[in-house]
Parts: C-alpha cells; sequence; structure tokens
C-alpha cells in the first residue's frame, strides 16, 4: 500500500475501476448488443440487388435501380464497360477492396471492379460496378462517410482523452481529500515548536470544520496550562527570594565563619538554581522573532569569547552562514552546548556544516563521556550525572534541556553520542529554511 493518503485513494479508486470493467467483460452479454458493419450490410444489399437485376426485364431494371437509389447509395445499369474510377492503393483503401470482394461471396464468379471518385476522404465516393449475366454492368455508388472508415481513429482519441480526463480527476480529488491531513499535520508540528502559532481556520466540510475547531480549542488549553505554569512558578519565585532575602540577612549574624561561608554558598547556589529554573520556564513560553543570522560569524565570536573566559574552544566551519533563527535563542543554546563540553570535558571542538537537510553543528569533548542509557536522562530539567557533573562545578542541569528546547521549537533537535576515542559528542541540528 503506498504511504500516502492520496496515493491510497487513487489506488483504491483506480481498483474499483478495474474490477468493474472486468466484471463488465467477463458477465456483459455482448452477443445481445452485437451489430452488423457497415460494409456487411452494404454487400448484403449488393447482392440482393444484382441478383433481382439479373431476372429483370430491362423495364423492370429502371424501375428497381429507382427505387435503391436513396442518400447513401446511387444505383444505375449500363451497356458499356464503366469507368472504375481512382484505383484502391494500399493504405488507402486497398485492405476495403479486398474485404469487399470477400464479402461479395454469390458473385465471386463476375466481373467486379472496386474504386473511388474524388479524395478518399469523408466527401469521397466508392464505386462498385457487376457486370450482369446478360453483359451489362450495374454501377453501386456509395458515400465513404456510409462506412464510418475514420471513425476508429476519432473514437481511439476520444477514448484517450477521456481516460486521461478520468486520471486527472482521481489524482484531483485524492489530493483534495488528502490536504486537510497534511494540514492537520503542518499545524500539530508548528505547535510543537510554537503554542503560539496562529490557529487553524475554520473551513471546509462539516468534519473538518468540527476537527479545526477542536484542534484550536486544544491549542487554547495548552497555553492556558503553560501560561498558568509560568503564573505559578512566578508567585513561587517571588515567595522565595524574599524567603532567600532574609536567610542572606540571617546568615550575615552567624559566629562562626566557615559555617557563615557555608550557609552564604548555599543560598547563592539557591539562588542561581531559582533564576536558571525561571529563565527554563519563560524559554518555552516566549518565542523570539526570527531572522537571517550569520551562525557562522555567531559560533566563531562565542567561541573566542568562551575561550578567554571558560577554557578552550576552536572554532571548525565556513566563514559565512546565514540561516533564519531566533538570534538571541540560539546563541543562548550554542553557549550552553560549549560551555558544557569546556565544564566536562576540559575543552570544546566545534563544527559546523550545511547540507541538504539543514545546518548541523557538532561539539565534541576529551571527557569521560556520558552512558548510553542516560543520553535521553540527561535532558530532564535538573538532572545531572553525579560521577562527572556535581554542584561544586556550579551547574543546574539546565543547560542540555534548554538548548534541546530551542532547537526543537526551530524544527531540530539536540542529540547525544559518544566519541570512538572517548568524550561526548553533541550534535544540534537545524532544519533547512
Amino acid at each position: 500500500m503506498p504511504g500516502g493518503l492520496a496515493g491510497r485513494i487513487i489506488l483504491m479508486v483506480v481498483g474499483i475501476l478495474v474490477v468493474v470493467q472486468m466484471v463488465g467483460w467477463i458477465f456483459g452479454d455482448n452477443d445481445k448488443w452485437e451489430f452488423d458493419e457497415p460494409e456487411e450490410v452494404a454487400a448484403e444489399q449488393v447482392i440482393a440487388a444484382t441478383q433481382l437485376l439479373d431476372r429483370a426485364t430491362p423495364e423492370e431494371r429502371e424501375a428497381l435501380t429507382k427505387a435503391l437509389t436513396g442518400i447513401f447509395l446511387r444505383v444505375h445499369v449500363q451497356s458499356d464497360v464503366p469507368d472504375a474510377g481512382r484505383t484502391l492503393r494500399p493504405g488507402a483503401g486497398g485492405n476495403f477492396e479486398e474485404e469487399a470482394r470477400e464479402l461479395l461471396g454469390p458473385l465471386q464468379n463476375r466481373d467486379v471492379r472496386v474504386g473511388y471518385r474524388g479524395e478518399w476522404d469523408w466527401d469521397g465516393i466508392i464505386m462498385l460496378s457487376i457486370q450482369l449475366l446478360d453483359g451489362h454492368w450495374v454501377v453501386y455508388e456509395f458515400p465513404i462517410r456510409a462506412f464510418g472508415m475514420f471513425q476508429d481513429r476519432s473514437s481511439g482519441v476520444s477514448r484517450w482523452i477521456f481516460w486521461l480526463l478520468v486520471a486527472w480527476a482521481i489524482f484531483w480529488f485524492s489530493n483534495r481529500l488528502a490536504r486537510p491531513l497534511r494540514t492537520f499535520a503542518a499545524a500539530a508540528e508548528n505547535l510543537g515548536r510554537d503554542i503560539n502559532v496562529d490557529p487553524l481556520p475554520v473551513t471546509g466540510s462539516k468534519e473538518l470544520r468540527r476537527a479545526s475547531k477542536a484542534f484550536n480549542n486544544m491549542q487554547k488549553r495548552v497555553q492556558r496550562m503553560v501560561d498558568d505554569r509560568s503564573l505559578m512558578l512566578a508567585a513561587i519565585a517571588h515567595d522565595l527570594r524574599t524567603v532567600l532575602t532574609r536567610l542572606r540577612l540571617r546568615a550575615e549574624f552567624i559566629e562562626d565563619a566557615e559555617q557563615q561561608t557555608k550557609a552564604e554558598a548555599d543560598i547563592e547556589e539557591m539562588q542561581a538554581m531559582l533564576d536558571a529554573g525561571l529563565a527554563f520556564a519563560r524559554g518555552e513560553t516566549e518565542a523570539e522573532e526570527r531572522r537571517l543570522v550569520d551562525l557562522a560569524d555567531l559560533t566563531r565570536c562565542l567561541t573566542e569569547d568562551l575561550t578567554q573566559t571558560d577554557g578552550p574552544a576552536r572554532y571548525h566551519g565556513p566563514t559565512s552562514l546565514v540561516y533564519r533563527c531566533g538570534p538571541n535563542e540560539m546563541r543562548r543554546a550554542v553557549s550552553n552546548l560549549i560551555r558544557n563540553a569546556i565544564a566536562y570535558g576540559g575543552e570544546a571542538d566545534v563544527h559546523l556544516a550545511q547540507g541538504p537537510k539543514g545546518v548541523v553543528l557538532t561539539i565534541t569533548d576529551k571527557g569521560p563521556g556520558i552512558p548510553s542509557d542516560l543520553h535521553e536522562q540527561v535532558f530532564q530539567p535538573f538532572f545531572r550525572v553525579e560521577s562527572s557533573r556535581n554542584r561544586e562545578t556550579g551547574g543546574t542541569g539546565l543547560g542540555l534541556a534548554i538548548a534541546r528546547t530551542i532547537a526543537r521549537r526551530h524544527g531540530g533537535d539536540v542529540q547525544l553520542s559518544n566519541g570512538a576515542n572517548g568524550g561526548l559528542v553533541v550534535e544540534l541540528s537545524l532544519p533547512a529554511t
């Protein structure tokens, strides 16, 4: 079966047409609808008329020829050898002459001449001359149009045009039926990137309008849940900041210097975790306006700045690579990934490349790596691998989560793998725009 709905509809409709046609061929009573060919009917008339004229007197022959003459047949009798007209050439009625002589079975022993007058087209005249038993000649003149010799060619073209129109109609209606599903798939994908996208237009059939309304209501509920969570986090943050301020004041009255230092460190860590958590929550709901950004220049400048502040980092890639994205969001995602590589791997090698599927940013380090079964778990907020990432480093466990959120909002992703020679390989992929 085809993968797409349009392909399945086309296969179903074509299959139904084929089955109906085969059933018609197998069970149809074709004999009931068979008609004699015009050539056979004309031959029977010629045989009967010739046999009558053989037995008729000259006066009766004149009456018979007048009675036989009509719109599609003219008959006359003459004593001298008639002019047979133009000879039928192969490809211009030659087969018709052979067929005419075969159809005149009872008259095969007579002298028969076949020719035509005018042009071999609808306006031409076929002349059939047959010698009677007394030596006279009877001449039958048929217009070529009476035999429909050009009907097969025109009907064949019409038949092809008909089936082409049927095929076009099948493709058009199938794609028309599958279009709403493609629209829903694109809307769901866009909603996964940004919950603040425009709602679906409520148009189309009754079922389609109902589905669009349901999808829009679902989007509103998701937006409301996210807004409620942001408001809750903001309220918690406000209350926690008040408590942290009081703790910081009370820590100043601790007489033991060592305990005072530890208390202040715990308070600062709590403050950093609180700020990072709020920033992560805001980053999931606040989408930045997209514009063209030179990713190569952004990544190279970040690498140089972090080399001076965090540790060694090297950039490998093009001098310029323009991409449509949120500049501050992308700066934050790339910065988090490079900082992680320096902090937990000692150094960072940053590789930027563009391919047919989009942009790929690969960051490798020299650290111990992460066990494969934890590659997805480390993207959870506040999760840290204790053997390599602990509180002493100052991390909050949100760097990878923020980077993946930003990448997926742009239609991409962040994936982890362990290098062949050790270290962690982080790949940020972005789709082509």
